[in-house]
Formats: C-alpha cells, sequence, structure tokens
C-alpha cells in the first residue's frame, strides 16, 4: 500500500490496480442503502504540526586540508564520514558457462560472447558500434563513491571494442561518459580513455600475455541521485511530492593496472591513471556495458561494482600537479583507505612526501529530519486557550525518507491528510443490495464514497477489509461487512514508528525556505596567519557569505561564533592555530534571511 497500489492474489494470478480505481457509493438519499447499518466515527486524528525523522543522512559539505611530512603515514579526519552500507552491488565471475540473466542482457549479432572455463570470451563481432553488447540489466546511479571494476582482460588478437562503458544515452561510443577504448594497433591493441564521446589522454600499447586490470572510479558529493517520491491523497500516483533530480558535479578517475604474470611485483603495483577529471551537472543515471565489441578477442576474468566510503582524496606534490589517491586495497593498485571511525591511511609505498597538501573531500553525517506546519490549520483551530496546534514527531520506516530534503517532502504529504476530518467505519449488507448490484464486489483497496448529511458525513475512503459471510451457496448470497477509513484516520502511504524528543537535539533543524548549499568551496591559499577562500558561486544578490567557528547561531543578530560575513565570491579570512575550522553558508537579502540548508566545513591541519 506504500506505493499507493493495490494487489489481489487469487486463483494463482497476481492483479495489480491503482489505489481507488473503483469507486462505490454510498448515498443516504438512495433508498436501497440501508444506512441503519452504516457505523461511523470520527477519530480525532486531526495534526498540523509535524516532525519526520528519517534515516542518517549525508549533511555538510566537508574538505580537509593536511601536509606531508614526509613520515606521518596516517591523518585524522574533521568529521565522521557519511557512510552507506559498504559492499557489493554485483560480482561476475562468470561461472557454469552461463550469464546470469539478473545481471546481464546480451546483444550479440554475431554470435561472439559466450562464457568458456570461468571467463567471458568475446571473439568478433559484427563491425557495428553499439550492437554486440553484454549490458547491466539495471541503470547505475552516480552517486557517492563507486568503483566498477571491468575485470583483468587478456587481448588474443588486435581488438576494437569500449570496455567498461558508462553510457548517458544508447550503447554507442558518441553517448560515452567514460570508458575504455580499445584499437587495432599491428598485431596488438592500444589502450586510451574515452570521456564525452571523444578519446583523451595517454595511450598505452598491449603486450601479449599481459593482463590489463581496468577500473572506473566515480565521486559525486551526493550520495542519491534522485529524490524519494511520496504519495498522498492529494497527490496520488503521478503526481507525488518529490521525485526531483539532485544535480551534482562528477569526478571521474580511469586507471589501468597492468600484470605481468612472469613479475609478480607489477601485482602490487600503482596503476596507471588514463583519465582524472570533473564533469559538471553529470548524469544522475546512466548505463553500463561490459563490453561493446565491433572486433573483440578478448578473455574478461570478472567484473564487479562496488560502493566505498564516499570520500575523494587528492594530494599535490610541490612542482606537480594534482592527482587523486586511489583509495582501496594494495592488490586492486590502490595508495590509501579510509576507515569507517573516520581516518586516512596511505600504505607504506605512497606515504605522502614532506610539503605534499592533501585535500579529503566526504560528507559528515547526522539525522534526517524536517518540521512542517499548516498556518490555516491552526488558524482555524485557535481559540482562547488553545493555541491551535496539533504536533506529533513521527520516525519514517517505509518510504525511506533518507535526507532532510525527502522528510520535507513527506511531512509535507501527511499534512495533506491529516489536516482533513478524519472519518472510519464499517457498512454491512447483503451482497444482492450492496450499491451497484450483486455482481459488483467490493474488494480491499477500492474507494467507498460515503453521503450521510444526518450525520454531518461526505467523504471518500479506503475499503480496508472485506468480510464475507455465505448464506447459501446454490442462490450464491452473502453478507458483506466492510471496514473502510479515509487517509486522515489511517493513512494509505506511510509506515510510522514512534519518534523521539530526543532526536531533535541536532544543531538544525531544516525548514522549508533554504537556499542552495555550496559544494564546490574551497581554500586556494594557506598561509600562517591568514586563508583565501573561494566559494565556488557568487554570492545572491543582496545576501553573502557567513563563516563561523561552528555548526550554529545562523542568524543575522548572532555574532557570538561568527567570523565574518562577506559579499565577494573569494575573501580572506584569520588563520590563528595551526588547526582551524570554517563552517560557510551562504545567505540572501530576504526578511527572514534563508541559509543553505546545509554547511560547507574547511579544517585545516597545517603546520605554521
Amino acid at each position: 500500500m506504500r506505493s499507493r497500489s493495490v494487489y489481489r492474489a487469487h486463483d494463482g494470478t497476481l492483479s495489480l490496480k491503482p489505489l481507488g480505481g473503483v469507486t462505490h457509493i454510498l448515498n443516504e438519499a438512495d433508498e436501497s442503502t440501508c444506512l441503519e447499518h452504516l457505523k461511523l466515527n470520527a477519530p480525532d486524528a486531526l495534526l498540523n504540526d509535524v516532525t519526520l525523522l528519517g534515516q542518517v543522512e549525508p549533511r555538510a559539505y566537508v574538505k580537509n586540508y593536511f601536509l606531508g611530512d614526509g613520515l606521518s603515514s596516517g591523518f585524522v579526519l574533521s568529521h565522521t564520514p557519511f557512510v552507506r552500507r559498504v559492499g557489493f552491488i554485483f560480482e561476475e565471475e562468470f561461472k557454469n558457462g552461463v550469464f546470469d540473466p539478473s545481471l546481464w542482457v546480451k546483444s550479440d549479432p554475431a554470435s561472439a560472447i559466450s562464457v568458456v572455463a570461468g571467463k567471458l570470451q568475446i571473439q568478433g563481432g559484427n563491425g557495428n558500434d553499439g550492437q554486440t553488447l553484454l549490458q547491466f540489466v539495471e541503470q547505475v546511479q552516480l552517486g557517492g563513491a563507486i568503483r566498477l571494476q571491468h575485470g583483468e582482460v587478456e587481448f588474443s588478437a588486435a581488438t576494437n571494442a569500449v570496455l567498461g562503458g558508462l553510457y548517458s544515452g544508447p550503447v554507442q561510443q558518441g553517448n560515452c561518459l567514460a570508458g575504455f577504448r580499445i584499437s587495432a594497433a599491428g598485431v596488438g591493441s592500444s589502450i586510451q580513455a574515452v570521456m564525452n564521446g571523444s578519446l583523451t589522454g595517454a595511450v598505452i600499447s598491449t603486450a601479449a600475455g599481459h593482463r590489463y586490470a581496468l577500473t572506473t572510479r566515480v565521486y559525486s558529493a551526493e550520495p542519491y541521485r534522485a529524490q524519494q517520491l511520496f504519495h498522498s491523497s492529494a497527490h496520488p500516483a503521478a503526481s507525488g511530492r518529490g521525485g526531483g533530480a539532485v544535480v551534482s558535479q562528477l569526478r571521474i578517475v580511469l586507471e589501468l593496472h597492468e600484470i605481468d604474470p612472469a613479475n609478480p611485483g607489477t601485482l602490487a603495483a600503482v596503476s596507471t591513471v588514463l583519465y582524472d577529471g570533473v564533469v559538471n551537472s553529470g548524469p544522475s543515471y546512466c548505463s553500463y556495458a561490459l563490453a561493446n565489441a565491433l572486433d573483440a578477442h578478448c578473455a574478461i576474468s570478472f567484473a564487479s561494482m562496488t560502493r566505498g566510503v564516499d570520500a575523494e582524496v587528492r594530494s599535490t606534490v610541490p612542482g606537480f600537479s594534482a592527482k587523486t589517491r586511489l583509495a582501496g586495497n594494495v592488490a586492486e593498485g590502490a595508495e590509501c583507505t579510509i576507515t569507517q571511525g573516520g581516518k586516512l591511511l596511505f600504505f607504506s609505498p605512497y606515504v605522502p612526501v614532506s610539503n605534499e597538501s592533501i585535500i579529503v573531500k566526504y560528507r559528515s553525517a547526522g539525522r534526517a529530519l524536517a518540521r512542517v506546519v499548516d498556518a490555516s490549520s491552526i488558524a482555524a483551530q485557535t481559540r482562547e486557550g488553545d493555541d491551535g496546534v496539533r504536533a506529533a514527531v513521527r520516525r519514517v520506516a517505509q518510504p525511506a525518507a533518507r535526507t532532510s530534503s525527502d522528510c520535507e517532502n513527506a511531512a509535507s504529504a501527511v499534512l495533506d491528510d491529516s489536516t482533513q476530518q478524519a472519518w472510519a467505519g464499517e457498512y454491512e449488507c447483503l451482497n444482492d443490495l450492496w450499491p451497484g448490484g450483486p455482481n459488483v464486489d467490493p474488494l480491499p483497496g477500492e474507494t467507498i464514497s460515503v453521503t450521510a448529511p444526518d450525520r454531518n458525513a461526505n467523504f471518500s475512503a479506503t475499503i480496508k477489509q472485506v468480510a464475507v459471510e455465505i448464506l447459501d451457496i446454490f442462490d450464491e448470497r452473502c453478507r458483506y461487512k466492510v471496514s473502510f477509513a479515509n487517509d486522515a484516520a489511517e493513512t494509505n502511504s506511510f509506515e510510522f514508528q514512534q519518534g523521539s524528543v530526543r532526536d531533535l537535539v541536532d544543531p538544525v533543524i531544516p525548514g522549508t525556505s533554504c537556499i542552495a548549499n555550496m559544494p564546490d568551496a574551497e581554500i586556494t591559499s594557506i598561509t600562517s596567519t591568514t586563508v583565501v577562500i573561494d566559494a565556488g558561486v557568487a554570492p545572491p544578490a543582496g545576501g553573502g557569505i557567513e563563516v563561523r567557528r561552528s555548526d550554529g547561531s545562523w542568524d543575522p543578530d548572532s555574532d557570538r561564533n561568527l567570523v565574518g560575513r562577506f559579499s565577494s565570491q573569494s575573501f580572506t579570512v584569520p588563520r590563528l592555530a595551526r588547526v582551524q575550522t570554517y563552517y560557510l553558508k551562504q545567505f540572501d537579502g530576504s526578511t527572514p534571511r534563508k541559509y543553505s540548508r546545509f554547511s560547507t566545513v574547511l579544517y585545516v591541519d597545517y603546520p605554521f
């Protein structure tokens, strides 16, 4: 019932239909309606001030700045990173000589793709882009940190293909957001990154007998690239609250790890980065094709997609360009790892050198929650000695409220129903007196419309239960006892758990009037006495950027932890200690002032 739809299992058949797809009418003016068998009650279920609690969500946009001393391999992060369940989205080892149909869709007009001896074998293709494919069955959400391993590939002859491609449209090279282009080069092949349909970066020539581990890493500051969708009686299917796309910048890293079976040391060698760059406003979802073969001759040993700690690590050695430090384990060619306890650890061969600057980007964690009120309902209920507020604190169990934005949409959907009159009841009659006739059976999930002016009742409700008493099998006569309630009395859209006031200790309770966050704010210069900050966005007209020493007191009249308010995108703030933390939000010129929903945290740990 959570999705505003109902099902019926009968005679081995499962039938689905929208909630309320059929309406039965009980009208006092209809002489066939036996209203003496109608029982109604109007429970006091009015709510006009709802606080909803959701899951643990990504909160502040945190950037930690460290400086290597040539010895330290561990760095403590300023905040505990937001962590989703870390693990495999899928893992395929190509066992048993068949494809797993729950993972892959194969298109193979030339019969070039097979599974032999635990490996994906591709021998040939019809020469056309996008026709010989092994494609993942689902769209891939490009949120948080995702690592796609396209296996260890061994080439047996010159190959023409795109391996490990993410596509923002039909699977063709022109739509390839990121992937590995394999091109014929004499009797061998070459490997090059393909980004947004175009080849870029270094070209790696393959060697006979060598294996090539191809990996794509995607980093997004937004773990969820779409809002959750919530329904109510006022917002049924196809018009729910929420569901919008979440815009995010993507950092994409394509890496190649060359393995020489005759040299065991290559197993722990660092990977070669073929591409490391940013895609602005990257797509929320992509198709994934392990192989798009025009004429391929190779074997792929496995494929996997995993989620890691949603953090990005980059460093800059003096005199060199910044690079992404690959996080994972040594066998995957990684250089560092981030623990769930909030510590950055570099493996011994990759300890930052003296004066190497390190930036770690991630989101902090906190409880998702939102409070929404219906001012008109409060005003209508206000009496002498009664402020009109009917409040509740609830935890959303289903559908999942993953963020504060989701909680706001869910709370608004709850108010759609809870500010109307609650009605529940029962109606009992013989089947041949049922409105619509004896051949129209009432079923749970259908709508019943009740009009009883003498009881001041005029409402629609959902049938919750139908009890049937058989009176005469031969004449097919029975008695119905139908229980019903509208959404104000018993919601069809949510499953709640009891909320607790102690869940409201979070320093910020988001409202419904926030302005954009500043995920791209960063420090551009650090000295012993000053820090230069680029907010990443021009301040709003009539507003500015507010900087504080702690994440609280966001108010134009509070100066107790204020560093300053700035009207330019780039500005300088004082640095008073080795370890310094700055909290930023932008604000506009409205009254009352609106702030960003979440702060951006810039943390500096540099020696003077």
